[in-house]
């Protein structure tokens, strides 16, 4: 039996909605360090996506390749980048925007005369992108500071203080800035 035959307006359509089809760079989930290394974000793979497993924590996230113009370079970015997850502050950390949560509650106790440093990464990030730090420790003795803003040197977080820090490109670089 011949396969049956369709009009040029119906292959149109089905190669309209190939068109849209979101394309997976990899049938496989890929770690965030394997996907910047393997298959760096660049022209060729604007618009691509990719499964990651360890994107802030969280099993099976999906990525986009985009186009950032005012810094002209490409990046992979989160589809859905809203959340949060408590992390325990057992001692210094950096904060990676393709690996950390947008916003952090950091659990724990900061015993008097201990100081740890919360810093902020802007490796592979993006303009606009946000981190929210939220000091929800049962006992803050100690100093508690947030590294890496651009302002050169480091800001101090209180129990139960909160900061919101944005990336931003203005300067033709990017840099975290202080909104809250």
């Amino acid at each position: 039996m011949p396969p049956p035959s369709i009009s040029r307006a119906e292959f149109a359509q089905m190669q309209e909605a190939i068109a849209q089809t979101p394309r997976f760079i990899a049938p496989d989930i890929l770690t965030v360090d394997t996907l910047l290394v393997t298959y760096p974000a660049n022209q060729a793979r604007r618009g691509m996506y990719a499964r990651v497993s360890d994107y802030g924590g969280y099993v099976d996230r999906v990525l986009r390749c985009d186009y950032f113009a005012d810094l002209d370079y490409h990046q992979w970015v989160p589809v859905l980048a809203e959340y949060g997850r408590a992390i325990q502050l057992t001692g210094d950390m950096t904060l990676l925007p393709l690996k950390s949560p947008t916003s952090v509650v950091l659990t724990g106790t900061l015993p008097l005369g201990v100081t740890r440093n919360v810093t902020l990464s802007t490796a592979n990030g993006r303009p606009g992108e946000v981190k929210e730090i939220k000091a929800g420790l049962t006992s803050l003795l100690g100093t508690l500071n947030i590294a890496g803003t651009g302002l050169g040197s480091t800001i101090s977080l209180a129990l139960g203080g909160y900061q919101k820090y944005a990336l931003d490109s203005s300067g033709g670089a990017l840099a975290w800035l202080r909104l809250l």
